[in-house]
């Protein structure tokens, strides 16, 4: 929800949106026409119909939980999925945005791309606790 989205509009809709869908097979389980109301203002409804899409795929076939399982979700790229794996299933994998390619780009001393930021930020990882 946060995606592109000042965080004031999305604390006012967050609850919201979990009361009406308060776990996957909720969301899963309701129509796109169902979803859609339940993301005013929360920028583009793309997003809405991706992570419906998302839940609807979680319910047929589980999470998944290896990072080209994660970016095989609808709308979910290398960011969150490295975000989610680290955090939910404890892989080692940098989330790679703007600011850690431009602090891992000064401490190399050249700039980086995302590919040579991983590389750079995944030896640097507590692999005991990667989502932290």
């Amino acid at each position: 929800m946060s995606q592109q989205t000042q965080i004031t509009r999305v604390a006012d809709r967050y609850g919201q949106f979990i009361e009406r869908f308060p776990n996957v097979d909720d969301l899963a389980t309701a129509s796109t026409g169902e979803v859609l109301p339940e993301w005013p203002s929360l920028g583009y409804n793309r997003r809405a119909r991706n992570l419906h899409l998302c839940a609807i795929q979680v319910v047929a076939s589980g999470w998944p939980n290896t990072l080209e399982g994660l970016v095989a979700l609808p709308g979910v790229g290398p960011y969150t999925a490295a975000a989610i794996g680290s955090i939910c299933f404890d892989l080692v994998a940098p989330a790679v945005d703007t600011n850690l390619r431009r602090v891992m780009s000064r401490w190399h001393g050249s700039p980086l791309s995302d590919a040579g930021t991983r590389r750079f930020a995944e030896p640097l990882i507590n692999t005991q606790r990667p989502g932290d």
